[in-house]
């Protein structure tokens, strides 16, 4: 009986110190499988985040065309507003201009 406990606990050494190489050999090859998905994943996603960074360039590009055609047409506005406005101030002189002439004309005693 003691005889067979010994030999189990040599024979479990012998299979413990097995283990650990098996598990290395194993754990090594997953590692240079899981290294080489890696590798493809980070290749995959690098493509598609170039491909977002260029579509992405693109829409800011087109962005900014829009706001720049805004901007003109902003400018327009406020351009021919400074206008009308003096045009509409002259306008207003002008007016109380000729009210005051009209009002001198019909007047009797000025007439005179």
């Amino acid at each position: 009986m003691k005889e067979s406990l010994i030999n189990h606990e040599q024979n479990s050494l012998e299979i413990s110190q097995e283990e650990p190489a098996k598990f290395m050999e194993n754990n090594q090859n997953n590692t240079e499988h899981t290294q080489k998905e890696i590798e493809e994943l980070s290749k995959t996603v690098i493509d598609e985040l170039e491909d977002d960074l260029k579509a992405w360039t693109e829409l800011r590009q087109e962005t900014i065309k829009k706001l720049k055609a805004i901007a003109d047409y902003v400018d327009s506005v406020t351009k021919k507003g400074i206008i009308a406005r003096a045009v509409g101030s002259g306008g207003g002189v002008l007016a109380g201009g000729l009210t005051i002439v009209g009002k001198n004309v019909n007047d009797p005693d000025l007439v005179n």
